[in-house]
């Protein structure tokens, strides 16, 4: 266990922008056939300049060219679904709020970025990340894309929980993440599964943790979750090379027939 927390506190300081934040991946994963429509491509593109950001963001002078290039694509694709959603998100009641919180965020990593405030915008920067995959609650998903949907909105909800220090609502996050998590396991064919090995190890260490300190929120639950949502993105990443793989491969038959 001390190598675990050990190994976290490692991340932190060596990594300039820690893969926990949401990733192409996994909005190939939860768009699945419509991965190539606009709205995916464009908030693929986001994320990915997020990413670009965190890191190149050591310096003021490396990021600014950066954080424009993240204001011109943001500005780009508010102007362009916000007020004219897809099909499937004109059923979301809250779709203008959710583009007006997203907004809210560019422009405070932006004031970060402004004060020489590096450290700040790059946290601001890693929950804008994360936070552009709400926008997808009303897309059509297929089964393994809604519980990965679902994992993610619940990992957001937990670090939300751990700054609130709601021991309570916490521990129902990791129960709410086990079964998700669970039920995800069943979707996947065999060969996936080992995919999705680290994860489980690390979530068992999450309730281990939690349950020894009897719900205390601290750096040991914290480094947890941060091994868990690296882990994810890596699973993410895995999940959607072998899948894509499948889907050629079964193109290619069904092209022969």
């Amino acid at each position: 266990m001390k190598r675990l927390i050990l190994l976290a506190g490692l991340m932190i300081v060596f990594s300039p922008f820690l893969a926990n934040a949401c990733d192409t991946n996994l909005i190939a994963l939860i768009s699945g056939k419509s991965a190539t429509n606009e709205f995916a491509e464009k908030v693929s593109r986001l994320v990915a300049i997020s990413v670009e950001l965190g890191k190149n963001i050591e310096t003021v002078e490396m990021a600014k060219p950066v954080i424009s290039k993240l204001m011109n694509s943001w500005i780009n694709f508010d102007n362009g679904f916000s007020n004219y959603p897809p099909d499937w998100a004109k059923k979301d009641k809250n779709w203008n709020t959710k583009f007006k919180n997203l907004a809210d965020m560019i422009g405070e990593i932006s004031a970060s970025m402004r004060k020489n405030n590096l450290s700040d915008a790059h946290n601001k920067v890693l929950e804008f990340s994360k936070r552009i995959t709400i926008l997808f609650e009303y897309m059509p998903k297929s089964e393994i894309g809604e519980k990965l949907y679902e994992i993610s909105i619940n990992l957001m909800n937990m670090n939300d929980l751990f700054k609130a220090k709601d021991a309570s609502g916490y521990s129902q996050g990791i129960d709410k993440l086990a079964q998700d998590f669970s039920a995800l396991q069943k979707l996947l064919e065999e060969p996936l599964k080992k995919h999705t090995e680290q994860f489980a190890v690390y979530l068992g260490q999450l309730r281990q943790i939690f349950d020894e300190q009897k719900g205390k929120l601290d750096f040991k639950v914290k480094m947890t979750m941060m091994l868990i949502e690296d882990t994810y993105v890596e699973m993410n990443e895995k999940l959607s090379m072998n899948m894509s793989e499948e889907q050629t491969g079964s193109d290619e038959e069904n092209d022969k027939e």
